[in-house]
């Protein structure tokens, strides 16, 4: 029978073998596995001496050659988060510190595996409790409906997307957001639900959160609307798709918002003229980063409290594939690929004047393990976002020219002002999801940094999407047809081509990064590790008395 102090002797030795930087990757590997054997059974044993040896391994370029580096580092990571849970109190800080500073200093493999070591760090955030209750619908006639919502005339409502929205008698918005063909009613009329619940929830006192009023008739959440008139089916079945034949009657939802409800931090600017940043009529700085602030806190303040925004704007890698992708064809940054039409998807962002909309798409918390990944893609959307208004200024300054040049939107940025608003968002967003307010994000967030996003936002270089043979099988004729003619030119098709034969080149861009290649901006992704990481890793600090980096 081996006693503990034999077990405890052999461990130290291999802790002494790392120091001695000797090993060879495999060697090394073979070592830390049974360290980290020991440190699981015994965490409380660790020593500064398994501190030193684990920092010196991690950071020795001794293997930087290695493809299969990023395991080692990652094996090396996993010790020290069991460290940083279970040791002895006086080596948690120490250790924590370390590998935050290690973070932001790091790059490449060495700093992926540190970055996805922190996220993982359990935080004291329950997925927050909430029955959406049964999905009941109720007949309603159209024009009952806008008596409902106090909108005297169809002739003034107006279309957003989906949704057919007037003013009301009090000045406010009524909208009818009617449902796609595809929609599942209880995903739609969660939405409801929401704007329910949300009233009940706290949010930071400084924020502003105009959240809409439903529209219920006998405690029923949706409608089966009838005698709607002639010029809205046909408006809505051409926006939508949303019936099958002619069925009499249309699913929709409906609302009363704040009359900032349609407002959105990047609105296009008409006038097509050249902009000059400084122009506060058209590029009111203050104005779009109040709004930025102030959905940053929603959003962190709801993921605080264990409610995540899963879609602030639509993301993809390739919406192309997103029928036969086990992904959905959703965008996972941490896999650094390209972003597809990253323009188009911002849009319409689901936050504006009147705060965070479309509630369809709240979930509670219940993977912990993709909490890291939530908070990278709030992060990317504001991003993006705010790289749109600088676009939108001009918004006819986009894509190919008729010689196939690319259009060149660099003189549109003003990398001071780009770095000022992201730095506003996220230091908000970082504050009311943490508790901390962090410092120091110039660092990060650095003017360097902000001129390579520019180069790559403002400048249209990749703009083609493939549509691949399989993805063609995968759809009817209708289907093809309908989505070729979206993303063809007029002659292109006169002799359009056959579904099934070749793969199709479409210009339909702009994209960040060429069709299957990686992101053109891969310090983006770095940045998206580096702030998820610090976010987790001071909220856990924090939460168990200790120091926490960015305060």
């Amino acid at each position: 029978m081996v006693c503990f102090s034999d077990t405890f002797k052999v461990h130290l030795e291999y802790e002494q073998r790392l120091l001695s930087k000797t090993l060879t990757f495999q060697e090394c590997f073979i070592t830390l596995n049974q360290i980290e054997s020991f440190i699981s059974r015994f965490p409380e044993k660790a020593t500064q001496q398994s501190i030193t040896s684990l920092l010196t391994t991690i950071k020795s370029t001794r293997f930087d050659r290695q493809k299969q580096r990023f395991f080692l580092f990652q094996a090396c990571c996993r010790i020290m988060i069991l460290m940083i849970r279970h040791a002895m109190l006086p080596l948690r800080q120490p250790l924590l510190s370390a590998m935050q500073d290690l973070l932001v200093a790091t790059s490449g493999a060495r700093h992926r595996a540190i970055a996805e070591a922190l996220g993982s760090l359990p935080l004291n955030i329950k997925g927050y409790e909430f029955d959406t209750g049964t999905a009941t619908g109720q007949t309603i006639r159209f024009d009952e409906l806008l008596q409902t919502l106090e909108i005297e005339s169809l002739s003034d409502m107006v279309w957003q997307g989906r949704s057919l929205v007037g003013t009301t008698k009090k000045e406010k918005i009524g909208v009818i957001k009617f449902f796609r063909r595809d929609d599942r009613i209880e995903e739609i009329t969660k939405e409801i639900s929401w704007m329910e619940e949300l009233k009940h929830l706290a949010f930071d006192e400084t924020t502003d959160f105009d959240i809409p009023v439903p529209v219920r008739c006998r405690h029923c959440r949706y409608f089966e609307i009838t005698h709607i008139p002639r010029a809205v089916l046909t408006q809505l079945d051409h926006r939508v798709a949303s019936g099958a034949g002619n069925s009499q009657y249309r699913l929709a939802i409906a609302f009363i918002a704040g009359p900032e409800y349609f407002t959105y931090p990047n609105e296009p600017v008409e006038d097509s003229k050249p902009m000059q940043i400084n122009e506060a009529s058209r590029f009111d700085f203050e104005q779009i980063r109040g709004m930025f602030k102030n959905n940053a806190s929603l959003l962190g303040g709801l993921a605080s409290q264990g409610i995540i925004h899963t879609a602030l704007i639509p993301l993809f890698h390739n919406r192309a594939q997103r029928h036969r992708r086990d992904d959905g064809g959703y965008y996972l940054w941490e896999h650094g690929g390209r972003l597809d039409k990253w323009l188009e998807s911002c849009r319409y962002p689901n936050f504006g004047a009147s705060g965070l909309r479309d509630f369809e798409h709240l979930e509670p918390l219940e993977d912990h393990g993709r909490f890291h990944h939530y908070i990278g893609t709030h992060l990317l959307s504001f991003i993006l976002v705010a790289g749109s208004c600088f676009r939108n200024q001009v918004p006819t300054l986009k894509g190919l020219d008729e010689k196939g040049n690319p259009a060149d939107a660099r003189h549109l940025f003003d990398k001071t002002v780009f770095q000022n608003l992201l730095i506003a968002a996220i230091q908000t967003y970082y504050r009311t999801l943490t508790g901390v307010f962090p410092t120091g994000l110039e660092r990060l967030i650095s003017l360097e940094f902000i001129d390579k996003l520019i180069q790559k936002m403002g400048m249209d270089t990749d703009m083609d999407e493939r549509l691949r043979v399989e993805d063609q099988n995968l759809m009817d004729e209708q289907m093809f047809t309908d989505f070729i003619s979206q993303r063809l030119c007029p002659q292109d098709l006169i002799d359009p081509p056959k579904r099934g034969r070749d793969d199709i080149t479409f210009v339909s861009g702009p994209h960040l990064g060429g069709f299957n290649q990686p992101i053109s901006v891969p310090e983006l992704t770095d940045l998206l590790f580096t702030l998820s990481a610090l976010c987790i890793s001071d909220r856990y600090a924090l939460e168990n008395g200790l120091k926490p980096l960015c305060n």
